[in-house]
């Protein structure tokens, strides 16, 4: 999915382009036939940035946006955010007891050249 250079304008401050990246993720999980349950969701743990379904997997997505492209977007969530990740999933699970779903983890990074998709990344 191609974007344009205007959505990381140099006048956005990073929480706009954090917004605008969580906007346009939506759209492109959406379009992919995704079911966006919750945006930023937070717990004690800490904040998942998107939480939706696909087919039988309720899918975590952690929304990575740069100005200048990228080549492993993964690489910068750190195993402490991670370990955050993780707690606040098993508390989304409780709470809204989804236990009998396959669960994921993705990234979606987006830079102003494309969104890369990682599915279900390693939490270890």
């Amino acid at each position: 999915m191609k974007l344009y250079g205007e959505f990381f304008d140099k006048n956005l401050s990073s929480r706009e382009i954090g917004q605008l990246a969580e906007d346009l993720a939506c759209k492109y999980l959406e379009y992919c036939n995704y079911q966006i349950l919750q945006r930023n969701y937070h717990c004690r743990f800490g904040e998942i940035d998107i939480v939706c379904l696909k087919d039988n997997s309720l899918v975590f997505v952690e929304v990575k946006a740069r100005r200048k492209p990228f080549i492993n977007p993964e690489e910068s969530i750190s195993k402490h955010k991670l370990a955050c990740i993780s707690k606040s999933i098993l508390t989304y699970i409780d709470e809204y007891d989804f236990h009998d779903k396959i669960i994921n983890i993705d990234v979606l990074a987006i830079s102003s050249k494309e969104i890369k998709h990682i599915k279900n990344i390693d939490v270890e």
